[in-house]
Parts: C-alpha cells; sequence; structure tokens
C-alpha cells in the first residue's frame, strides 16, 4: 500500500460508501461519505468490491435473504474438528462500523 500511496496513482481515505453506480461503457461512480463532516465526494473505479455483508448494500439479489442476527463480543471458541481448515488460518469477522460515523 505504501508503493501505492508514494506513485501519486492512489487515494486512500477514510470514508463509506453511501452509493454505487455502475455503467456499461465507462467506470462505475462511488458517492463516499467523509468521515469528517459528513462532506460527499464521488470517485471513479475499475473494480468495485461490495463488503458489506449481510447488509448487502450494494449487490442487486433475484431472491429475498434474510440472515437474521449474528453478534458476537469478545468470544473465545474451542473448535474440535477444523474439517479442511488449518488452525493458524482461521478467523471470525464481524465489523461494525457504526461507531465511526
Amino acid at each position: 500500500m505504501k508503493e501505492c500511496s508514494e506513485s501519486g496513482n492512489v487515494k486512500f481515505c477514510c470514508a463509506r460508501a453511501k452509493n454505487v453506480q455502475h455503467f456499461d461503457d465507462q467506470c462505475s461512480q462511488i458517492t463516499l461519505l467523509e468521515k469528517k463532516g459528513g462532506v460527499s465526494a464521488n470517485v471513479n473505479a475499475l473494480l468495485v468490491v461490495d463488503a458489506t455483508g449481510f447488509a448487502r448494500q450494494f449487490v442487486k439479489h433475484e431472491k429475498t435473504f434474510n440472515p437474521g442476527y449474528q453478534n458476537t463480543y469478545g468470544a473465545r471458541f474451542r473448535v474440535e474438528d477444523l474439517g479442511p481448515y488449518q488452525e493458524d488460518r482461521m478467523v471470525l469477522m464481524d465489523y461494525c462500523e457504526e461507531h465511526l460515523y
């Protein structure tokens, strides 16, 4: 990431995506909401990765999906059988950003 930042071709910012518009003949346009002061900005991207998880905020689906609720606070798990997974490769991540905005 340091190389990307130093190249001048990549800009890093602390913001959350508010809207994404996709076009057939040009880059996708993402509307960002900046953390400081709630300022909106638009950026263009060739690749957009939706990491909203169960929220499914930007991906359109044909079927309704209700995963229910998921929460874990400081939990530790002891797993007897890891199946095909390696112990040092397992991660439980439930990211929440409400405290940032």
